[in-house]
């Protein structure tokens, strides 16, 4: 007997289940009991492996999530317990960010580099003492998994230092030897994320290359993996991620066709985006409209949380937070701004700056009393259009793959001694500056486009003359002071454009 909503067979009305919600409903039929009664006994799992699967939160995965965080708000299983505790998580705020971000990931790190039977025998688990070391263990390794993140992120690093052009291309594949294949899904997402760009990890070993790969914007990912199928040993996923194995022998093969499939395919990139559901005034960032946005939770995969944009506001503070990993922002009269994964060093405004932000409204508790924040998805200078930047880092990227550049004015496209010199004085003057080529481009305003920030940056990367360094939270471009002169021939970069652009 098989027991799948997606047979074509199967009248079962909701295809999206989870495997965890499928053994729930064989449950539910085994016992004749309606899951509504059932989840009090098994809906803290339930919403557990809903929400860790990232199956779409409507209809039926609405509802089992629902009911099924009020059952973990309640549990009594040991391992659930000593899990959170070991986490600092509050499994009584019913909040499906703590298990999305907090419980999952560190259940699925069992899979990822150690042993699934760690996380089986935590859920079944029934002496308190003994769930307490697991969630020991479950927490350590999930501490090792970021180490090696970090490790893997170091060599991509180091690699793209190397091969600059890398980083040009519209797809980035990065191959490494050894890295930990339950890593590279995660390191794929966040390096899709920090660069804007699809990104495929690829591991190799003892002949074998397997691969993680996530997309950004409208790049259908498994459908340009479909078309270099050939070379490949096998491989599924979705639009937005997939993976794949490969011979060892085929991956420079495999990076050439996925990117001139690429080029063929899509003469303009995706770009990432994120979409606004409406404009908040300082006002309404209240505790009453917070609860009433509550009412469209659970949020998740397929119901996101509102995202809301609050416009032109004055920072009246900027406190670190979480050891400088992240920032307390004062916006005007609105609520506290809260920016995680961003610490002093890498953010590029000060008091008294006026931003645009995408924010979510949440609710804080603290020493008991409750108050609105908001939890910023993205900031930028007030009234500064982004998108107006991405022809010229389009045009500068294609310029760099040997291609001819679209979309700008061919006055545009000029490097001059002179456009070096007006970004390298204003790094001077800034140092250290967050790297952020937008954020530099805005700064020096009419004195010089993305293009020829982007072309100087590289420049002074080839002439030593600029280092980046982590300061907090987020890179940093330090410019220090030099005694000689730098000879312009010694930049391939700047040598290169020169040979390239209009004259």
């Amino acid at each position: 007997a098989v027991l799948d909503p997606h047979r074509a067979d199967c009248p079962y009305p909701n295809r999206d289940l989870c495997g965890a919600a499928v053994a729930f409903m064989l449950v539910c039929a085994m016992e004749g009991e309606e899951p509504e009664l059932l989840l009090e006994q098994y809906g803290d799992l339930v919403v557990l492996a809903t929400l860790a699967d990232s199956v779409p939160l409507v209809g039926e995965n609405r509802t089992l999530v629902k009911l099924g965080m009020k059952a973990l708000a309640e549990t009594r299983r040991p391992g659930l317990l000593a899990l959170a505790e070991e986490a600092g998580l509050d499994l009584g705020r019913e909040d499906t960010e703590l298990v999305t971000f907090g419980l999952a990931p560190r259940i699925n790190v069992t899979g990822r580099i150690g042993s699934v039977d760690l996380a089986v025998e935590l859920l079944l688990c029934e002496d308190e003492e003994r769930a307490a070391q697991l969630a020991g263990e479950v927490n350590r390794l999930n501490g090792r998994r970021r180490e090696m993140e970090a490790e893997v992120a170091a060599d991509i690093k180091a690699l793209a230092a190397r091969e600059p052009a890398i980083l040009h291309q519209r797809v980035l594949v990065f191959a490494g030897r050894g890295w930990h294949r339950g890593i590279i899904g995660i390191t794929a997402a966040r390096m899709a994320e920090r660069y804007g760009k699809p990104c495929i990890i690829l591991s190799t070993e003892d002949g074998e290359a397997r691969g993680s790969a996530r997309s950004v914007g409208e790049y259908d990912m498994i459908a340009a993996i479909h078309r270099c199928g050939g070379l490949l040993t096998k491989y599924g996923g979705h639009p937005m991620a997939a993976g794949l194995t490969l011979p060892q022998e085929n991956v420079e093969a495999f990076t050439r066709a996925i990117l001139r499939d690429a080029a063929e395919r899509y003469p303009h990139m995706p770009l990432p985006t994120l979409d606004i559901d409406a404009v908040l005034s300082p006002e309404e960032a209240t505790l009453d409209n917070i609860h009433l946005l509550q009412k469209l939770a659970p949020f998740g995969q397929g119901n996101p949380q509102p995202v809301l944009a609050l416009l032109d506001q004055p920072i009246t503070a900027i406190t670190p937070m979480g050891g400088g990993n992240h920032l307390r922002l004062g916006l005007g009269d609105a609520a506290e701004a809260v920016l995680f994964g961003t610490g002093p060093g890498g953010f590029p405004f000060g008091v008294g700056e006026r931003v645009d932000c995408a924010v979510t409204l949440h609710s804080n508790v603290y020493n008991g009393k409750e108050r609105p924040q908001m939890q910023i998805a993205a900031v930028r200078p007030a009234g500064f259009d982004a998108a107006a930047l991405a022809p010229y880092q389009a045009a500068y990227e294609a310029l760099q793959r040997g291609e001819e550049p679209l979309d700008v004015p061919p006055e545009d496209l000029t490097f001059t001694r002179e456009d070096l010199s007006v970004v390298y004085r204003f790094l001077r003057r800034h140092s250290p500056c967050p790297d952020v080529p937008e954020g530099i481009t805005w700064r020096l305003g009419g004195a010089s486009n993305h293009f020829r920030v982007l072309a100087a940056l590289d420049t002074l990367r080839d002439l030593d003359l600029i280092t980046q360094a982590d300061h907090g939270a987020g890179p940093v471009l330090e410019a220090p002071a030099v005694t000689e002169k730098s000879d312009l021939g010694d930049s391939a970069t700047f040598q290169f454009l020169q040979q390239r652009l209009v004259k």
